[in-house]
C-alpha cells in the first residue's frame, strides 16, 4: 500500500501560486538573508562559499545521530530557521536533511547556478553545528528525459552525466558545510521518478555522481537515494527488489551509505509485520541487510533518511493500546502512538551498530488541516505546539 498523500513533493504542497513566487524570486537572483553572499564562478557552478561552524567537521558514514528531514527548511525566513536550529540543539539533533532543488538552482540551461535559496539555510545549520545531508533533488525541465513533463521535474534526467554534473556542483559550492549528498529521493517510487522507476539508469546515475562528487571532495559521504516502502505493483518497485537490482547493475562500491525509508505505521518499529518496511530492514527473508551482505556490502551502514507517522487524517486514529491495522501504511497514528514510534526509532538508532543517522520526517506540521495525513508528520503542530513525540524524542535520545 502507498503512504497517504505525503507522496506529493513539498514544493507542490506549498501551492502553485506560492511556488511560482518562490521560484521567481530564486531565478531572479534575490539574495537570501545570510551573511555569506555568493558570486558565480567561471565554470558556472559558482565559487565555494566560506562557511564556518561546527557543521564543517568531517564525520564518518557510520557515525550515530538523530536528525530531521525538513524539506521546507530552506524556504523559511532566516529568523525561523534559527528558531528551529535552537530547538534542534535542545533536542540533541545533530543532522538535517534538505533538498537542493536543481530546478530552483538552475532553471534554464543557459543561465548560471543561483544558490541564494540554500546558502542561508546551509550557513545557519553549519553555524549551529548541525550536519547537513543535501539531496541532489530531482531534475530540471531542460534536463528531463525527452517527453517527460512531470510536475516539479520529478523526471528521469536526460542522461546520468547531466545529473552527476549537478551533484558535483553542490559539493563544490558548499564544501564541508554539508557532510553528505544523497542521490535523489525514493527512485523506486513512480511518484518521484517518471515515467517509471528504472534501476539500471539509476545505478548509472549513482556511479557517475559518486565519481564526480569524490573528485571534488573525497571526504563527502555519498548516500544512495532513500528507498520508499512500496510494493512491486507494476508501477513502483519494492525496496528489496530495487536493492537487488542495484547490485545486479553494479552499484557496489558507489555509495558510502545506503538510504532507506522504513515507515511502519500504524505498527511500531519494534512490532514485527511482514509488510512493515522497518521489519524488512533486517528481520524478513530477504531483508535489506541480507541483500547488502549477499553482495559484499555488509559493512555499509543503512541511513534512515526518512521515518515517521502522521497524526491526522480521515477515519479512526491507531491508538497506543490497540493492535496495528491489518492494512499497512494507511490512516494515521494517535499523538501517543507517534510518540511511541519515535521513541523506538531513537532507541534503535542508539542500539543497532549497523545504522548510520536516523532522520525523523518531519519537524513541524505543514498545515492544521486535519483531513490531510501528509501535512501532519511533525513533532510540532502547524501552530508550533509540541506534540507528545517532541518530548518523547528529547527523553529517548541519549546515545
Amino acid at each position: 500500500m502507498r503512504r497517504p498523500a505525503r507522496r506529493a513533493s513539498t514544493l507542490l504542497k506549498l501551492g502553485p501560486v506560492c511556488v511560482a513566487v518562490l521560484l521567481a524570486a530564486a531565478c531572479a537572483g534575490v539574495q537570501a538573508g545570510g551573511k555569506r553572499p555568493h558570486t558565480g564562478g567561471a565554470d558556472g557552478a559558482g565559487e565555494q562559499v566560506t562557511f564556518r561552524g561546527g557543521g564543517t567537521s568531517v564525520v564518518s558514514a557510520t557515525a550515530k545521530g538523530m536528525g530531521f528531514s525538513v524539506p521546507t527548511f530552506p524556504w523559511l525566513s532566516r529568523a525561523a530557521q534559527i528558531t528551529w536550529l535552537k530547538d534542534f540543539r535542545a533536542l540533541g539533533i545533530t543532522w538535517i536533511r534538505i533538498g537542493i532543488t536543481w530546478a530552483v538552482v538552475r532553471p534554464t540551461r543557459s543561465g548560471p547556478y543561483n544558490w541564494a535559496r540554500y546558502d542561508t539555510a546551509v550557513a545557519e545549520a553549519d553555524a549551529y553545528g548541525i550536519h547537513v545531508d543535501a539531496q541532489a533533488y530531482f531534475s530540471t525541465p531542460w534536463a528531463n528525459a525527452p517527453g517527460c513533463h512531470a510536475a516539479n521535474a520529478e523526471c528521469q534526467p536526460a542522461s546520468p552525466e547531466l545529473y552527476a554534473m549537478y551533484a558535483a556542483a553542490i559539493a563544490r559550492h558548499f564544501g564541508h558545510a554539508i557532510s553528505a549528498e544523497e542521490i535523489w529521493n525514493e527512485p523506486n517510487n513512480v511518484a518521484f521518478w517518471h515515467p517509471a522507476p528504472d534501476p539500471a539508469f539509476y545505478v548509472r546515475m549513482l556511479k557517475d555522481s559518486y565519481v564526480a562528487i569524490k573528485k571534488v571532495d573525497p571526504q563527502m559521504i555519498v548516500v544512495s537515494g532513500g528507498l520508499a516502502p512500496e510494493p512491486d505493483n507494476g508501477r513502483d518497485i519494492s525496496a528489496r527488489t530495487f536493492t537487488d537490482e542495484m547490485f545486479k547493475y553494479g552499484a557496489r562500491g558507489y555509495f558510502d551509505a545506503f538510504g532507506y525509508h522504513p515507515y511502519s505505521y500504524p505498527a511500531l518499529p519494534d512490532q514485527y509485520e511482514p509488510w512493515s518496511a522497518w521489519s524488512q530492514m533486517a528481520e524478513t527473508r530477504p531483508s535489506i541487510r541480507s541483500i547488502l551482505a549477499a553482495n559484499g556490502a555488509a559493512a555499509t551502514p543503512i541511513w534512515i533518511t526518512e521515518v515517521g507517522a502522521p497524526t491526522s487524517g480521515p477515519g479512526q486514529a491507531a491508538r497506543c493500546n490497540a493492535n496495528a491495522s491489518a492494512v499497512p501504511r494507511t490512516g494515521h497514528d494517535s499523538p501517543c502512538l507517534q510518540a511511541a514510534a519515535i521513541t523506538q526509532v531513537a532507541r534503535n538508532e542508539c542500539a543497532l551498530t549497523w545504522l548510520g543517522p536516523a532522520f525523523i520526517y518531519s519537524f513541524q506540521d505543514l498545515s492544521a488541516n486535519q483531513s490531510l495525513p501528509s501535512d501532519s508528520f511533525g513533532v510540532l503542530t502547524a501552530g508550533g505546539k509540541a506534540k507528545p513525540s517532541y518530548l518523547a524524542l528529547k527523553h529517548a535520545w541519549h546515545c
